[in-house]
């Protein structure tokens, strides 16, 4: 079991470190006085079923920027809803940027279960 949990920590750390490289990129031209936000990743295994259950939050912003920047694709984030592509670009956008390995290296395929905003942030 201490094995699990430290290619989990391992893991987390490593996704914390990539994933969060799409919504900063580079940012020697950014504004010094921007203010500084950060998502979160929550990672449940469900012992019962032998799965893992991940959770992003983003804010609703930089989400709809990174999509928009991604395919084109303007997801909407405010409280009139989202647009018909907004699954599918998020979905292909989570598919070519996160990726989660087993312990002999092979790529695990995920199922998006979709996503839902509420105020400022995008879960």
């Amino acid at each position: 079991m201490n094995k699990i949990y430290f290619y989990l920590g391992k893991f987390l750390l490593i996704l914390l470190l990539v994933f969060t490289e799409g919504f900063w990129g580079d940012q020697s031209t950014a504004n010094p006085n921007h203010d500084f936000y950060l998502s979160i990743c929550e990672i449940i295994h469900k012992k019962e079923s032998q799965s893992l259950e991940i959770t992003f939050r983003f804010f609703a912003d930089d989400l709809e920027k990174t999509i928009l920047n991604y395919d084109h694709t303007r997801i909407v984030t405010d409280s009139w809803g989202k647009s018909k592509n907004s699954d599918k670009s998020l979905f292909n956008y989570l598919k070519n940027n996160f990726s989660i390995y087993d312990k002999k290296g092979l790529k695990i395929d995920y199922e998006f279960i979709g996503w839902e905003i509420d105020k400022e942030h995008c879960w």
